[in-house]
């Protein structure tokens, strides 16, 4: 979605989401299958010729913490390891330290769309991490997409867009887990390029 907003011609399909997926995942997460970290985010963002900047609070793996089996903990460390390395060799800006909603909301006015890691749980109840694509703002509320549909609730994809949230409760959702990690991936134009 931050992709399409910059670029109109970037073509949104399933083939798409699940490619990036595949580059950016832990691969593995709490009992299931891996979710998107945000240094792979970062990458993949870049690799299709974007500029991007990371905001996280450590840099430790997130997710870490939630993996119960010690040989897939340290595939994620791997893995994190991995997409640090690959990180270093870009002009990826990498930000470590504390954040707020003020910040995403300064990236967003320089043209930038943040793509912020929320706990879903304040969403859907379940205690998962998420990433929406935060699309504005407005005196006390945040506005973000929502990529997840709820099919089975009778949702629609008009139920996942420009949803509000008082500043307030967006700070709440955007932290993960027993550290209450934050992160974002900010995706800009990259310069000199055409819209």
């Amino acid at each position: 979605m931050a992709m399409k907003a910059i670029n109109p011609k970037t073509k949104l399909n399933r083939q798409l989401e699940l490619q990036i997926w595949r580059e950016a995942t832990s691969i593995f997460m709490t009992s299931g299958h891996g979710g998107c970290e945000p240094y792979g985010l970062a990458l993949a963002a870049y690799h299709r010729g974007f500029d991007v900047e990371v905001h996280v609070t450590s840099r430790d793996p997130m997710f870490l913490s939630t993996v119960r089996d010690e040989d897939r903990r340290d595939v994620v460390a791997l893995v994190h390891q991995e997409f640090t390395r690959q990180i270093k060799q870009t002009n990826i800006a990498v930000r470590v330290g504390k954040f707020d909603i003020d910040a995403m909301i300064k990236a967003f006015d320089r043209g930038g769309i943040p793509l912020v890691l929320i706990s879903h749980f304040r969403l859907t109840g379940e205690k998962s991490p998420h990433w929406v694509v935060m699309t504005g703002y407005a005196d006390n509320f945040v506005f973000f997409h929502d990529p997840y549909v709820d099919w089975d609730l009778g949702k629609t994809e008009t139920d996942s867009v420009r949803i509000p949230a008082t500043r307030a409760e967006f700070a709440g959702m955007a932290r993960y887990g027993i550290s209450r990690g934050r992160a974002a991936v900010i995706i800009k134009q990259r310069n000199g390029a055409p819209p």
